[in-house]
């Protein structure tokens, strides 16, 4: 019974002994199960962040590649522009030479036209006011001054005029006169006068093909302007050769002379003037249509300098504006980067 009563003490403290190890492994097993599920928590945690992460990374790599493209765009729009600003530059010095070139012929061909270079001395006597005191403040002016000659026929009214390219317009044969005899006693030179109210006559017939009136030479001209008086009784042929057999066919055509654009010359009287032309030292029709072209080609110019001045300002500002747009660009590219 001792034995017995000393195994059921041993058995129950043993008992004891288990059911304290019993509740220490159910505290372990508890403790390790709420460790498990806050593992499982965290690692569902950990996989969200990590989509999240995913995501924010793609986004990044997506918003940086459309920065690099954004970049490049603005990097080639500047390169454009830039091209663009040289080309508009040098296109404006180049446009600057040419009217340097043509002020300077301007100012060259007016300088002449002061000094009434071509005309003889007796022309220039009368011209540059030295018989004052015989006709007071009277003003005289070429025959050729204002006219509007067509510059494809120069070289055909230079012919026509000949030596009365250097006329005089006077108003009667008193004046003139006056002016040949006070030439005469100053011992200056001789001039070629031309009094208004005499006027050739002109053909009243229809004309041939290939031939026009003289006055066709120059645009609008006046009726009494002292060179439609000149003009009056001559014609414009298209070829010389033509109008001889033309003339030849028909003699009784009223004509005073003939020319070609060339510079090819018929008179009444039976004179003929041909073969290669060359450009007079000092042509006064000449002259008069370079000043009025170089003129015209000096305020073309001038336009075209505004224009283009105007095309560079354009091109400053843009050119300003691409290189804030890539600077703007090149800050983004280094954002995404450190995203």
């Amino acid at each position: 019974l001792l034995q017995l009563e000393s195994a059921v003490a041993r058995h129950r403290t043993e008992s004891s002994g288990l059911e304290v190890d019993a509740r220490t492994s159910q505290n372990k097993v508890d403790s390790l199960s709420q460790e498990l599920a806050d593992l499982r928590a965290a690692v569902e945690g950990a996989a969200a962040a990590l989509s999240e992460v995913r995501a924010r990374v793609e986004a990044a790599r997506v918003e940086q590649s459309r920065s690099n493209n954004e970049a490049q765009a603005a990097q080639a729009a500047l390169q454009d522009i830039t091209h663009n600003f040289r080309d508009a530059q040098r296109k404006l010095q180049e446009i600057d030479r040419n009217l340097a070139q043509k002020t300077a012929r301007l100012k060259l061909l007016q300088q002449l036209q002061e000094k009434w270079e071509g005309f003889g001395e007796g022309a220039k006597a009368i011209l540059q006011g030295r018989f004052t005191a015989l006709f007071g403040e009277q003003k005289f002016v070429p025959v050729t001054q204002g006219l509007e000659v067509r510059a494809e026929y120069a070289k055909a009214v230079e012919a026509l005029l000949g030596a009365s390219v250097e006329a005089i317009s006077v108003s009667d044969l008193g004046t003139a006169q006056k002016i040949l005899a006070q030439l005469e006693a100053d011992k200056i030179g001789s001039v070629c006068l031309q009094v208004s109210g005499f006027k050739p006559q002109v053909s009243l017939g229809d004309l041939p093909a290939g031939l026009k009136p003289a006055i066709d030479a120059v645009a609008n001209l006046d009726a009494s302007h002292p060179a439609a008086s000149i003009l009056s009784a001559c014609y414009l042929a298209d070829d010389l050769g033509a109008f001889l057999e033309f003339w030849q066919a028909n003699p009784a055509f009223s004509f005073l002379m003939v020319a070609t654009a060339k510079g090819d010359l018929v008179d009444r009287r039976g004179l003929i003037y041909g073969g290669h032309h060359k450009k007079p030292a000092n042509s006064i029709v000449q002259r008069e249509v370079d000043i009025r072209e170089t003129g015209k080609a000096v305020v073309a110019e001038s336009q075209a300098h505004d224009d283009q001045k105007a095309v560079i300002d354009q091109l400053n500002t843009a050119l300003a504006e691409a290189e804030q747009t890539l600077e703007q660009k090149r800050k983004e590219v280094l954002a995404t980067s450190q995203l």
